[in-house]
C-alpha cells in the first residue's frame, strides 16, 4: 500500500496530537487548573494549621489549666511527661518557659524559649494563633534588666555570657531579625 503526502501529513498530525495529550497527562494539570491548585493548597494549609492547633490544646490542656491554678511546679512535671511522648515540640517549651518565668528562674525561661522559638518561629508572628509575643518581650525585658547588668559584674563567666547571648538572640528575632 502506498501512501501519499496527505496520508503522512495526517499521521504525523495525530502522533503530533497523541504526544501532546500524553504530555500534558504526564505533566499533570493545565493552566486552567492554577486557581485551583492554589485554593486546595491554601485550603490544605489551614486544615493542617487548625488541625496542628487541636492537638496542642488538646495535649497540652492540662499543663495550661495547672498554670492558670499558679501550679507552675505541677506544671513543669507534666511537661517533662509530655516530652517524652512528644520530645522537641515548640509549644511545650514556651509554655516551660512561662512557668519558669513565674517561680522566678530567668536564664532557665529564656532558655527554654530560645529553643522553642529556632523550633517554631510562628509563635513570634503576630498574625500567627501560636503568637506568644507578649511573654516574649517580657522576658526579653527582664533579661535586659537583670541578666545583662550582672553579666557586665562577671565579665569571665561563660554562663552569664550564654544568657546575654540567648536574651539578645530573642530581642532580634522580635526585631525582625531571622536565625
Amino acid at each position: 500500500m502506498r501512501r501519499d503526502r496527505f496520508d503522512r501529513i495526517l499521521l504525523l498530525a495525530l502522533v503530533g496530537v497523541v504526544a501532546a495529550l500524553a504530555w500534558m497527562l504526564l505533566a499533570g494539570r493545565g493552566e486552567g487548573d492554577v486557581f485551583a491548585t492554589t485554593v486546595d493548597r491554601d485550603l490544605e494549609q489551614a486544615m493542617a494549621v487548625r488541625t496542628r492547633m487541636a492537638f496542642l490544646e488538646q495535649t497540652y490542656a492540662p499543663v495550661a489549666e495547672l498554670q492558670r491554678q499558679g501550679r507552675d511546679q505541677q506544671a513543669l512535671l507534666k511537661l517533662a511527661e509530655l516530652d517524652r511522648r512528644f520530645p522537641g515540640e515548640a509549644h511545650g517549651e514556651l509554655l516551660r518557659a512561662a512557668s519558669l518565668q513565674r517561680l522566678g528562674a530567668l536564664d532557665e525561661a529564656i532558655t527554654a524559649a530560645v529553643r522553642g522559638i529556632r523550633r517554631n518561629g510562628d509563635y513570634l508572628e503576630d498574625g500567627s494563633p501560636w503568637s506568644r509575643r507578649g511573654q516574649i518581650e517580657s522576658l526579653v525585658a527582664a533579661g535586659l534588666k537583670n541578666i545583662v547588668p550582672r553579666a557586665r559584674a562577671h565579665p569571665g563567666d561563660p554562663v552569664m555570657a550564654r544568657a546575654v547571648k540567648n536574651v539578645h538572640y530573642l530581642q532580634s528575632r522580635l526585631a525582625g531579625g531571622c536565625e
